[in-house]
């Protein structure tokens, strides 16, 4: 993937161009922008000042875990109301749903604890192909036990014979497990993911250190944070998933 550092104007060529609305001062219209049309968008990269009528900001954080933010934040809002981690409210009841699919809860129970790692890069976007198959090969080089939530789509990248491995001793799979309980299972040591900041928040809740891949937008911010300012993670050296890179980075956390 082309390297664009911070610059979140610039879309992926992976990932298709998303959508935001730009702030407005009060009294004029928001439009709606494009990754294409963000780099020349000064009212992008110079926000104005939020409008006078917005006194309230809500967000899924928690107080504290970023203090310059929180004062950032506190000295523009009236209400500056951090409401997170969101994730640990009670889930509504789904009778018929099955919270564990793949049963890899059951799987984890068999390993001890902090032995195992957690894969998952959420459910919009993924790294490319190449870096699929060399994830896979770095995870078994570092010879960790691990869970993979992967699309039944994706599971076809992996190298031959790699899915059929899953359900074995070292190895879990299936698509889209249940995140939450899984980062909370004590055999789970460390979590390679994209960091979209709803799994940074479930990763520091459960305690497990993260091993960084971004994909897009925020997520190269997240990661740097997670690394450089709370130090509860790495990130990828190169920013890709290479065999070796991805066996060194567990074997840090």
């Amino acid at each position: 993937m082309e390297d664009h550092g911070d610059d979140l104007s610039t879309s992926s060529r992976a990932f298709p161009a998303t959508t935001a609305c730009a702030t407005s001062p009060k009294g004029s219209s928001s439009a709606p922008l494009t990754t294409q049309s963000l780099s020349s968008s000064a009212a992008w990269r110079s926000p104005p000042p939020p409008p006078a009528h917005c006194c309230r900001l809500v967000l899924n954080t928690f107080l504290g875990f970023d203090p310059t933010a929180d004062a950032a934040f506190a000295s523009e809002f009236d209400h500056y109301l951090p409401v997170g981690p969101l994730h640990l409210l009670a889930d509504p009841p789904h009778p018929l749903a099955d919270p564990d699919p793949s049963n890899c809860l059951s799987w984890l129970d068999q390993h001890p604890p902090a032995s195992a790692a957690y894969v998952g890069f959420g459910t919009v976007a993924m790294p490319p192909p190449a870096e699929l198959a060399a994830l896979a090969k770095g995870l078994e080089l570092s010879r960790a036990p691990f869970v993979w939530s992967l699309k039944e789509s994706a599971q076809e990248l992996l190298p031959p014979g790699f899915s059929d491995g899953c359900g074995q001793t070292d190895r879990a799979g299936g698509e889209l497990g249940p995140q939450k309980a899984v980062l909370g299972h004590a055999v789970v040591g460390a979590f390679v993911s994209h960091c979209g900041w709803n799994s940074v928040l479930e990763s520091v809740a459960a305690g497990v250190p993260m091993v960084c891949r971004p994909i897009f937008g925020d997520q190269r911010m997240n990661a740097r944070a997670v690394e450089s300012v709370w130090g509860i993670g790495v990130a990828l050296r190169g920013g890709i998933a290479a065999e070796e890179v991805v066996a060194g980075a567990l074997d840090v956390v």
